[in-house]
């Protein structure tokens, strides 16, 4: 394992930061080799999650070998898993079957930065996209507000990234990042359940993400911070020295996991990633119990309404009928 971490950074070093990593192949070997880094869970009562891989936009060739993990991860953790690139499985009577949702790279186009249009854009005018799209995005809002899981994986952060609902409940939205380079991760806390397997840093080879939106709040539990100093090609010179590309947070009853690394399936040769990985999805769908800030439960800002016009029916209405 040290041997091939080392070859890896060996690898980063000689790339240096606009360089892409070769894909891995999906091979028996390999599904073996991350099959065996996953931690061994207690058994508990199965449970249902959705993997939705649409990409409309950017389609990073990690997407299948998340699969692959997720699939290895069901085989320990008694999961029953379905995967689908349907944007319909966001209507209610979909949703209402899973204790978790995976948003699995699920980039859209530039631009409106939107999943749900996307799709919808094509058969439909622009009215009867965008009533679409905030129908299903409401959907699962409502979902994860009621109980449900949301686990976001690197790209998944963009699905709905203009939308000041998604970011409330995410976290986040996604900014920009600058071109793929080498950046150190420093782990919050590696006597976290999700992150014990983590040495206190590793550097990692992908795209650094830069958020805002929600972000500025810091309304969640961190779990990974980048640390901005050194990195290239920036639009601009970051005011803090690291930055949070990880957490969870809770939202009403429900429980969501954000991981911006990794863009690439080699970083699921650092050690602590896979169980990173499994653990939390563990958290989104229930199976892992920490003490973490209270959940948001009240009405977000977004779907707070202004009072305009109240009466008692004890006065003249018409002295207040004025907008």
């Amino acid at each position: 394992m040290r041997l091939k971490l080392s070859f890896i950074l060996l690898l980063y070093s000689f790339l240096g930061f606009t360089q892409k990593l070769p894909e891995i192949e999906i091979t028996q070997e390999w599904v073996d080799n991350i099959s065996q880094k996953i931690p061994a869970f207690q058994s508990a009562e199965p449970k249902n999650i959705l993997v939705l891989s649409l990409a409309t936009g950017y389609k990073h060739w990690v997407i299948p070998h998340n699969e692959a993990l997720i699939r290895e991860i069901s085989k320990k953790a008694n999961y029953q898993l379905i995967f689908s690139c349907d944007i319909s499985v966001l209507e209610e009577d979909s949703l209402k079957l899973f204790d978790a949702v995976v948003l699995n790279n699920t980039c859209p186009e530039k631009g409106y930065r939107n999943l749900i249009y996307d799709v919808h854009i094509k058969d439909s005018d622009s009215s009867t996209a965008w009533s679409e799209a905030k129908r299903l995005e409401d959907n699962l809002i409502e979902y994860v507000y009621r109980g449900g899981g949301l686990v976001l994986l690197h790209g998944g952060l963009l699905a709905f990234n203009k939308s000041e609902k998604f970011s409330d409940i995410a976290g986040a939205s996604f900014d920009y990042h600058p071109p793929q380079q080498a950046y150190v991760v420093k782990v919050s806390d590696v006597n976290h359940p999700i992150t014990a397997g983590f040495n206190n840093e590793f550097t990692i080879y992908g795209e650094p993400y830069f958020l805002n939106g929600a972000y500025s709040q810091l309304g969640f539990d961190p779990l990974l911070a980048m640390r901005t100093k050194g990195l290239k090609n920036l639009k601009h010179e970051p005011t803090e020295d690291t930055q949070y590309i990880s957490w969870i947070k809770k939202y009403g009853e429900g429980r969501i996991f954000v991981t911006a690394p990794a863009h690439n399936a080699q970083a699921f040769e650092i050690p602590g990633f896979i169980p990173f990985i499994a653990n939390g999805l563990q958290y989104a769908v229930g199976n892992l119990i920490l003490e973490e800030k209270p959940a948001i439960t009240t009405e977000p800002s977004w779907k707070k309404k202004q009072l305009l016009f109240d009466d008692s029916g004890t006065t003249d209405w018409r002295r207040k009928w004025f907008l």
